[in-house]
């Protein structure tokens, strides 16, 4: 089990503290559970895609650290093993952990769905870029649209607040994952580790 804690030494800081994680909106006085938050994405597009769009290109540029690597060798040498993350940035993924074996609950920044939704369909984003002011945040042209319906897209990622997020394949992936442990054997032992996790993200 991982968190953002891990991926602070690859420079990827803790969303919680939305003042060292986007201090160029400081001023704004905006708490994690109003800037995650679905509503964003419908009543003020533009501005959430200033935000999303510089984390996007911070996660780009974040690349997976030595412990990334550590974990993956450890998970290799055994069988039966999984990674469950609530992690956006792939870092796992990017490290070279198979993907049938990492369940993304959170699933990624990386991967597009409609704000509203106005159906179930989730497409990749990873070469899609926002054009922003790095002092302000503010766009300076368009942004990214549902491909079906034409209005605002936004990250297929649970935020702090969300009502809208599509979850079908993340389920998916933890009912493979609950399958297999429900496979062993009653005399084998389970080992979790848990690591970079914490306690102060509450939907509220």
């Amino acid at each position: 089990m991982a968190g953002a804690g891990l991926s602070v030494d690859s420079g990827i800081p803790d969303f919680v503290d939305i003042h060292k994680a986007l201090p160029e909106i400081a001023h704004l006085d905006m708490n994690v559970f109003e800037i995650s938050n679905d509503n964003i994405f419908l009543k003020d597009p533009t501005f959430a895609w200033g935000v999303y769009g510089k984390r996007m290109d911070d996660y780009r540029k974040a690349s997976p650290h030595e412990g990334y690597y550590i974990l993956l060798r450890w998970c290799l040498s055994k069988t039966g093993w999984w990674v469950y993350t609530s992690n956006i940035d792939q870092h796992f993924v990017r490290a070279g952990f198979p993907k049938d074996r990492v369940v993304e609950c959170h699933r990624s920044l990386y991967e597009f769905q409609c704000a509203k939704p106005c159906c179930g369909d989730v497409w990749d984003g990873r070469d899609v870029t926002v054009d922003y002011d790095e002092a302000t945040l503010a766009v300076n042209g368009d942004i990214p649209t549902c491909r079906h319906c034409g209005d605002a897209a936004r990250p297929c990622t649970v935020l702090a607040v969300d009502g809208r997020w599509l979850g079908a394949y993340t389920r998916q992936q933890e009912e493979r994952m609950d399958k297999q442990l429900a496979d062993i054997p009653s005399h084998k032992s389970i080992v979790i580790l848990e690591i970079g996790c914490g306690v102060q993200m509450r939907k509220i």
